[in-house]
């Protein structure tokens, strides 16, 4: 099942391994999440995990549809940055968040 942080709670068993932006191993599939383990993923950006629990593989209302790819990003983000578009380091940050995303999806 993959998870937002949100959603996370000690206990919870990670199911593949957790990466960051750079591809380092933050966390080994396998490992029980504590506190300090999603405080560190908070940390390091990291926005999803897959945890072991019941094979449902849609759990999130708020997920990036696949079909949609760059489009269904772009719209998303632009909506969560409406109020700050006139802010040129808000756009950069977009911007930047649009990149990551494209990233990890690929």
């Amino acid at each position: 099942m993959r998870l937002h942080l949100d959603e996370l709670k000690p206990g919870m068993r990670v199911a593949k391994p957790v990466l960051n932006a750079q591809n380092i191993l933050l966390i080994k599939g396998g490992t029980d999440l504590t506190e300090k383990n999603i405080l560190t993923l908070k940390t390091w950006g990291v926005t999803h995990v897959v945890v072991e629990g019941t094979g449902q593989e849609d759990a999130l209302s708020d997920e990036i549809p696949d079909q949609k790819g760059d489009v269904a990003i772009e719209k998303r983000l632009k909506e969560k940055f409406a109020d700050v578009l006139d802010n040129p380091v808000m756009v950069e940050i977009m911007r930047t968040a649009i990149c990551q995303i494209r990233k990890r999806e690929r």
